[in-house]
């Protein structure tokens, strides 16, 4: 597999990830909704102040991170695996940051403040951050890009 392949990967997951948290949303919103009686308007607000946050986050940390990333991707040598996508200290930091959106949706339900709202607005920012973040793996060409840096 070439290091664009690889590259191509690693955005891929970005990008599924981001629908995971974009699909649990639409929950949180019905939930917040229906049973927290949530407003509309308000509902609304917490999805655009998620995409502000996530914007932020994904133009100011995570577009870093996956500079460095492809940076490291384009080192390999090839052949390269599917599971090269990411550094080994990604996957437990991967299975930690599942553990807390499971958390959050459970403090969610046994009253954390702001309740489902909340947890709306966390999903959406991360989800936002993980999509816009993605951009520079579908554009890498090969070992001498740096437009992801």
């Amino acid at each position: 597999m070439s290091r664009r392949a690889l590259a191509r990967i690693a955005g891929a997951l970005w990008c599924v990830g981001s629908l995971a948290l974009f699909t649990r949303s639409a929950s949180l919103f019905r939930i917040a909704r229906d049973t927290e009686q949530r407003s509309t308007a308000v509902l609304w607000l917490a999805i655009g102040a998620g995409l502000a946050i996530g914007a932020a986050k994904g133009w100011f940390v995570l577009r870093k991170t996956a500079a460095r990333n492809l940076l490291r991707i384009g080192s390999l040598g090839e052949p390269t695996r599917p599971w090269q996508a990411f550094p080994p200290a990604f996957y437990p930091l991967i299975a930690v940051m599942i553990g807390m959106g499971v958390g959050i949706r459970m403090l969610a339900a046994r009253g954390l403040p702001g309740g489902h709202l909340t947890a709306l607005a966390v999903y959406v920012a991360i989800g936002a951050a993980l999509l816009g973040s993605s951009m520079p793996y579908w554009r890498f060409t090969g070992p001498s890009d740096q437009r992801g840096a």
